[in-house]
């Protein structure tokens, strides 16, 4: 359970950092509701990718 919670927070932290790539006058509430969302969807997409390129199947 805690190394879950670590790896949200990392990849939410890692979003919120990408959101000063395309708004900058952004109010941390956003940014972070924003990078939540951008890190939640990286990490479930490159989680994805790695699962098709190393042949993992059901």
């Amino acid at each position: 359970m805690i190394p879950a919670i670590a790896l949200v927070l990392v990849v939410t932290l890692g979003g919120t950092i990408a959101t000063y790539a395309f708004d900058r006058a952004a109010p941390a509430y956003a940014r972070l509701a924003t990078g939540a969302l951008i890190g939640l969807t990286a990490l479930g997409f490159i989680g994805f990718v790695l699962a098709l390129l190393l042949g993992m199947t059901p």
